[in-house]
């Protein structure tokens, strides 16, 4: 049977975004951040100076997208219900989503609510395009986003069916990119 226990599970939609946020701390040292302030001027000594490997993204994508699998069959297994929350939408209206989990818990918000302006001014919404400003290869990770239906991590569209085709000039034609 399972515990009564409440589970909040927070999960980052943005796939390029959680990575980058990995890369970044790895890069400065920096695991945690107290202000905008912070991130800004902790963050500018890297500025166009990481390199993304593509195939090293793409993999940490899909460990990503197993763990978050795992997290939610142990909160399905171990919870008596979970409250599941985009981390991007909370860092966006911070205030709005604690009154969420408040609720979800049974707790009084009204005890809480003198922080609410502290909330909503603490931290930036993480913004995918922004992310490549760090990014000496950018341009290569862009394609490569919009090129695997990811382009939506940085603000473009995905690749069209006819941008996935490839010229060979050998054969004259055009084949599936991948292919």
């Amino acid at each position: 049977s399972k515990r009564r226990v409440k589970i909040i599970r927070f999960k980052r939609r943005n796939l390029w975004a959680r990575y980058m946020s990995l890369k970044m701390a790895v890069a400065t040292g920096i695991w945690n951040l107290s202000s905008a302030e912070d991130k800004e001027r902790q963050l500018n000594s890297i500025k166009n100076k990481l390199t993304v490997p593509p195939d090293e993204m793409a993999n940490q994508f899909e460990y990503f997208r197993s763990l978050d699998k795992e997290a939610d069959e142990w909160a399905e297994r171990n919870g008596s219900a979970t409250l599941t929350l985009e981390y991007e939408r909370c860092l966006a209206k911070m205030a709005l989503y604690v009154e969420r989990i408040f609720a979800f818990l049974g707790a009084d918000y009204s005890l809480f609510s003198e922080s609410r302006g502290v909330l909503e001014s603490s931290f930036p919404s993480t913004d995918g395009e922004r992310l490549l400003e760090y990014v000496g290869n950018a341009a290569e990770i862009r394609e490569y986003l919009g090129a695997h239906r990811m382009g939506h991590f940085v603000g473009m569209h995905d690749y069209s069916a006819l941008q996935h085709l490839v010229f060979e000039p050998k054969e004259g034609k055009l084949r599936p990119r991948g292919d």
